[in-house]
């Protein structure tokens, strides 16, 4: 089981990359193998977890990848399909790799000596808030969305992102912090949202303040 579990952690990106690719030419091939991918995520999480289950960490287990795959998934929409779109592919690609052999090597320690799970979150946070926040601007800017129905939807996904990358137990220290993090960044992507600047400069602001937030101010203030 460890084996096909490890076999997992490489096959998940891999296939992720050719059928991202794939869709340049059948776009229409998205549902039936976006379907694939999340079955197999779901079997590799449970193979993971499989020996000490316990469906609090499995579902946080799992969110963790598929919030990213369903964020890179719609990202992808808005890509033009030239160089940009295979570059951005090969990115989520090495993403979605770090991501899986972090949970592998976590739930399997005695495989090796060099965790990576802090370095992991922080990149998980900076990728998931950065696009996140680009896609919100599309779907007002392009789509027609309601701002304030963004907005909400903006700011759950953020405050699932503290959650399933915290390193300690949740208190009430840790979810008073959080919520102020989310009010701090919905007053700065309402704020964002007025001003005449790109829409990927806005993003890239809302991450930084997220990030700032969320490792350095929440260390030097001692909240964990």
């Amino acid at each position: 089981m460890i084996l096909v579990n490890r076999f997992l952690t490489f096959v998940l990106p891999v296939l992720y990359l050719l059928f991202s690719l794939l869709w340049l030419i059948r776009p229409h091939f998205i549902y039936g193998t976006s379907a694939i991918l999340i079955l197999l995520l779901i079997y590799q999480v449970y193979l993971t977890l499989y020996r000490q289950f316990k469906l609090p960490t499995f579902i946080r287990e799992l969110l963790k990848p598929l919030l990213f795959l369903i964020i890179a998934q719609v990202y992808m929409i808005f890509t033009p399909k030239n160089w940009e779109y295979v570059v951005l592919s090969l990115i989520f690609t090495v993403i979605i790799y770090y991501l899986l052999s972090d949970l592998f090597n976590r739930y399997n320690p005695y495989l090796i000596k060099l965790t990576l799970q802090r370095r992991v979150n922080l990149i998980y946070r900076l990728a998931a808030v950065f696009f996140m926040a680009t896609i919100a601007y599309n779907f007002i800017v392009y789509l027609n969305w309601s701002l304030w129905l963004m907005l909400v939807i903006s700011l759950l996904i953020m405050f699932g992102v503290m959650l399933i990358t915290r390193d300690e137990k949740v208190t009430k220290n840790n979810l008073a912090w959080y919520f102020f993090v989310t009010v701090i960044s919905a007053e700065l992507m309402t704020v964002l949202y007025w001003l005449p600047s790109d829409i990927y400069l806005k993003s890239l602001i809302i991450t930084l303040n997220f990030v700032y937030l969320t490792r350095y101010w929440q260390n030097r203030l001692k909240i964990i």
